[in-house]
């Protein structure tokens, strides 16, 4: 609980932060920060280990962000490498911070 409590507090700071950020990069960063943190905590839970939690958060998180821009080239011809930069980006956020605060 304590988790979900702190990625729902950085998530909520980092939106008053993102002036300048365009809304799309901002919903990407977001998105692979859930998607890292969600993929960390049941990694930690299951093997109570930092180092494979870290990894598996940030290959599920880059995976699901490289498909998505993937899916946008095939549909719309709009790779963005911006885009995935925001979802990795994200990911590490939350999965140092995670691995830092886990015991």
């Amino acid at each position: 609980m304590k988790k979900l409590i702190l990625l729902l507090s950085i998530i909520s700071i980092s939106q008053l932060c993102t002036g300048q950020i365009a809304p799309d990069k901002q919903l990407h960063f977001i998105g692979g920060a859930f998607i890292a943190g969600a993929t960390n905590a049941i990694v930690y839970d299951q093997t109570r280990n930092k180092t494979k939690a870290f990894i598996w958060g940030m290959a599920v998180a880059s995976a699901v962000g490289l498909g998505k821009e993937l899916l946008d080239e095939s549909r719309y011809n709009g790779f963005d490498g911006k885009d995935l930069g925001a979802t990795i980006l994200g990911a590490f956020t939350i999965s140092i911070t995670l691995n830092i605060l886990e015991k």
